[in-house]
């Protein structure tokens, strides 16, 4: 589909304690499914960024070769595909993965839609909480 991958990092941004294998699956899931739907020729943004100190917000945005016809709730369950009038190649499970496995590290994900531009935001804490030991997360 010939995307162009465009990243923004910010100076002030650090190391974050995560598990990597939870981390590499949800951007798996998600640069998948920016490939399956992204108009073609477009670019994909991907900024990190530091509002607060002690959490990094990395946002994901891109524009669907479609209008999405459902709400950024709906593409978070699972088995819920953005045009549903279409039958896409995919089970429609792989934002709700990502979503699960965001917050298994004490982050989040939250989807916006906007006709057809598509962003997804993740918070994950630069460092464990109290209650969790570093030992869980290998």
């Amino acid at each position: 589909k010939k995307l162009k991958l465009i990243v923004t990092i910010s100076s002030d941004t650090q190391i974050i304690v995560a598990d990597s294998k939870y981390f590499i699956r949800v951007f798996d899931n998600l640069l998948n499914n920016i490939q399956r739907y992204a108009l073609p020729d477009t670019r994909i943004y991907l900024d990190v960024i530091t509002y607060d100190p002690d959490v990094i917000n990395i946002r994901i945005s891109n524009v669907s070769a479609e209008k999405i016809n459902v709400s950024a709730e709906q593409l978070m369950e699972r088995f819920v595909q953005g045009d549903s009038s279409r039958n896409h190649e995919g089970s429609g499970i792989g934002l709700a993965i990502a979503k699960s496995l965001m917050e298994a590290q004490n982050g989040s994900m939250q989807i916006k839609v906007n006709d057809d531009l598509f962003t997804v935001d993740l918070k994950i804490p630069k460092y464990l909480p109290k209650s969790i030991d570093s030992d869980e997360l290998y």
